[in-house]
């Protein structure tokens, strides 16, 4: 059985690969928005890297209570959200390499949506292992954010690339037509 002093460096652990996630994550929506030139697109990821900021500053601040208090903070998270840490994020959206716009935003797009998937897997897991509530709280929280930053970049990707949906639903059904 884990000490709580041990459990207590897990929880740090976890943390602080959270916290470098989150860096990497704001650096990442802050080069797609700069590549960015459909400004729908860009304010999206102005919009994550504004998440990201947010979500750093909940990480920190139960990493500082857990310091000095060995007690998880009780920190909401406020605003709306529309061993992976150094995978998680890539680090930027993309050289300019003559691309076309719409290619660039569409793979920082895809690029993002994979980034949230393995930050929400790694929340996910972080939360099984930490047994402190306000512990697991916190990771669950920040996995469903993830969630949504992820269903957001797909609808983006599914405007972009003329699929046919937005959010996972066909934006027209051919159905009923004679």
């Amino acid at each position: 059985m884990k000490s709580s002093k041990s459990q207590e460096f897990d929880a740090i652990q976890g943390l602080l690969l959270g916290i470098d996630i989150e860096k990497r994550g704001y650096n990442f929506y802050t080069e797609a928005a700069r590549l960015t030139d459909d400004p729908r697109g860009r304010a999206m990821f102005q919009r994550l890297a504004q998440d990201e900021v947010r979500h750093l500053a909940w990480l920190t601040g139960h990493k500082e209570s857990l310091e000095k208090t060995g007690n998880w903070k009780d920190i909401e998270l406020t605003g709306e959200a529309l061993s992976l840490g150094g995978r998680v994020f890539p680090k930027t959206a993309g050289p300019r390499s003559g691309a076309k716009p719409k290619t660039r935003e569409l793979e920082a797009l895809r690029r993002g949506m994979q980034a949230e998937k393995d930050s929400m897997t790694f929340y996910r897991e972080l939360e099984s292992k930490i047994t402190d509530p306000s512990g697991r709280t916190t990771f669950h929280a920040l996995a469903d954010e993830e969630e949504k930053h992820y269903l957001l970049l797909q609808a983006e990707h599914d405007y972009l690339s003329q699929s046919g949906f937005y959010f996972n639903m066909p934006e027209f059904s051919l159905e009923g037509l004679d």
